[in-house]
């Protein structure tokens, strides 16, 4: 599936690069505004995982009203896939080249059993099954206690997320850079690639789409994803309405310090 999946998601990728139509064609189930770009790219995915998949599975995706079921009459327990076409819409709208696709595969247990993460306009790349990971073609590796760590956040705020002005300053003053990409699933992405320390959202409206494929990253011992309070971010089901705080970051002495940090300036 891996070269299959890569082989795809660059087909795709030359299609969003050239320009696809951002006319609004109506609502997700979110109740946020659908561009065609967003149908255009969600129907070629499913169209691509109904040709390749043979498991019973259920689809959720943002953009589609209802999940729905392939495969019914195959003899296998159910498979979960969610799907997120188009993160970074505003990016692309923008023609800022940061936008991404997330599909995530969870088994009857949720359970993450393979996942795609991919940049449309830098070509970057994540794929896991059970048997590999890989970033970029190459195999994923831990990343070594030794190792340095880039002292650079991706941080995603509003005006309510932080609860105290001058400790907010204290904590963005310990790192070397800050920025926001807008797209969490490549935010994510650079994470796990070494480009960034940390990636924070504790604003409580992740939706789940936005950060599926790293769940089998996380349990790869690949990237540690928890709450702001440290605890293991754990599924609260599979809708995508649901709201998450995320801190994410490979070296755990790193995201130990975030999380501790973290505690004088969340409300």
């Amino acid at each position: 599936m891996h070269k299959k999946l890569v082989t795809f998601f660059r087909q795709l990728s030359r299609e969003v690069k050239k320009g696809v139509s951002s006319k609004a064609v109506g609502k997700n189930s979110k109740g946020q505004t659908t561009k065609f770009f967003d149908v255009y790219c969600e129907s070629r995915i499913i169209a691509f995982l109904k040709k390749n998949i043979t498991y019973k599975t259920t689809i959720i995706s943002e953009e589609i009203a209802e999940p729905f079921v392939i495969n019914e009459k195959a003899k296998t327990p159910m498979h979960y896939i969610i799907i997120d076409p188009v993160d970074g819409s505003d990016n692309y709208m923008n023609s800022v080249g940061f936008v991404c696709v997330g599909i995530a595969v969870f088994d009857s247990n949720y359970e993450p059993v393979m996942s795609f993460a991919g940049n449309y306009f830098t070509g970057d790349y994540f794929y896991a099954d059970k048997k590999t990971a890989v970033i970029n073609g190459k195999k994923a590796c831990i990343k070594k206690t030794s190792a340095p760590v880039r002292n650079s956040a991706l941080l995603v705020m509003s005006n309510n997320t932080f609860k105290d002005g001058q400790a907010l300053l204290k904590f963005a003053d310990s790192f070397e850079s800050i920025r926001s990409l807008g797209a969490t699933v490549g935010e994510m992405l650079q994470i796990l690639m070494g480009h960034y320390g940390v990636f924070i959202d504790v604003r409580g409206k992740l939706s789940l789409e936005n950060f599926a494929p790293y769940f089998i990253a996380q349990k790869y011992g690949l990237l540690i994803i928890t709450d702001p309070f440290g605890r293991p971010l754990k599924l609260k089901g599979l809708e995508l309405v649901t709201g998450y705080d995320v801190v994410a970051a490979v070296d755990a002495g790193f995201h130990r310090k975030m999380i501790k940090g973290l505690k004088k300036v969340i409300k």
